[in-house]
């Protein structure tokens, strides 16, 4: 089996970890050390400190190279812990999505990317053009700046359809209600969601529970609500979800 078959493969089923150590193996015999001793190091499943340590020190060497055509036109790269080697997050400004779209999307089946704050009108009209659904997830993050907009998803979602992760921190006074009803009505394909409403009303969740999203969404992350008995009809409706709130403690 060739490399290119292989992470065929791996696209189709990301979490098959024996599948992983075949490709390891495979990169160890085609001249690729580094990668292939990187993802035995991350499948093993109690390794040692010293491992722990050289396991990071090949990453952060050799995170560029695995990236190909796409390293200059991402940033930040964070690796896939179910998938090693493969990105699960990186960030990049809209140019450099659309500069490198193709390169990007080949770089891992779990790609997070965190846009930068998309404000010039040129940058969204590049946004708007690019066939996002191609893209396994995006983060978009307000950070104060109020610039995930009713415009920015007016535009967008006929592009987000395939879409599988989408993570929304959203300020009051940026995406309104009518907004958030139309992406939780239309991005159906959507399996994981994270949506931070920071001071936002309990209509938002409402809508969320009153969406075709309830159907298709896996893994869920809320800002709790205000109400109990939201609540409880929340949890009730994804009861076949991995539900996770906000406020949640982490476990030690």
């Amino acid at each position: 089996m060739t490399g290119d078959e292989l992470r065929a493969q791996i696209w189709q089923t990301p979490d098959d970890r024996a599948l992983l150590a075949v490709y390891a193996d495979w990169l160890l015999q085609h001249d690729d050390e580094a990668r292939g001793r990187y993802i035995h190091l991350a499948l093993l499943p109690d390794p040692t400190p010293a491992q722990v340590t050289e396991r990071w020190a090949l990453f952060h060497a050799h995170v560029a190279r695995w990236m190909g055509p796409a390293a200059p036109h991402l940033s930040r790269p964070e690796d896939c812990l179910a998938t090693p080697s493969f990105l699960g997050g990186a960030r990049c400004t809209a140019e450099s999505l659309a500069a490198g779209f193709d390169a990007i999307c080949a770089v891992s089946p779990r790609l997070v990317l965190r846009l930068a704050p998309i404000w010039q009108p040129r940058a969204r009209t590049l946004f708007w053009t690019l066939p996002l659904g191609r893209l396994y997830g995006l983060e978009l993050v307000d950070d104060d700046m109020t610039w995930v907009d009713d415009p920015l998803f007016t535009g967008a979602l006929p592009q987000l359809h395939g879409l599988q992760h989408l993570a929304l921190s959203i300020r009051p006074g940026a995406l309104t209600l009518d907004g958030w009803r139309a992406i939780s009505q239309q991005l159906t394909t959507l399996a994981s969601l994270e949506l931070d409403l920071h001071a936002t009303t309990d209509s938002w969740l409402e809508a969320l529970v009153d969406s075709p999203l309830t159907r298709s969404l896996r893994h869920v992350a809320l800002t709790p609500p205000h109400s109990d008995e939201l609540r409880a009809r929340i949890e009730q409706r994804f009861a076949a979800a991995q539900l996770t709130w906000f406020d949640a403690p982490v476990p030690e």
